[in-house]
């Protein structure tokens, strides 16, 4: 049985740096909405999932880059990820 949530905290000596670089800036009010352009493998995802999580934001897009070299690729990933599904 796998449970819904799991209750994590960051580590102790990475905490400040979280708050202050990542949650600051999802929780400005300028801040319309979130875009994962994180690694498309299970790492990058759930990386990005646990800060958001921890942010306490709801949801995110998602961008997908095929090449991270090619700049038509990285601009495609973000114009589908605005288009929403």
């Amino acid at each position: 049985m796998i449970p819904p949530h799991f209750d994590l905290a960051p580590i102790e000596r990475s905490e400040a740096r979280l708050e202050r670089c990542c949650c600051k800036l999802i929780r400005r009010k300028d801040v319309t909405g979130l875009v994962n352009a994180c690694d498309a493998g299970r790492e990058g995802e759930l990386i990005f999932r646990y800060i958001v999580q921890h942010a306490e934001h709801e949801e995110a897009d998602r961008a997908l880059v095929a090449a991270v070299d090619d700049a038509a690729s990285i601009r495609d990933g973000f114009r589908e990820a605005a288009r929403g599904p």
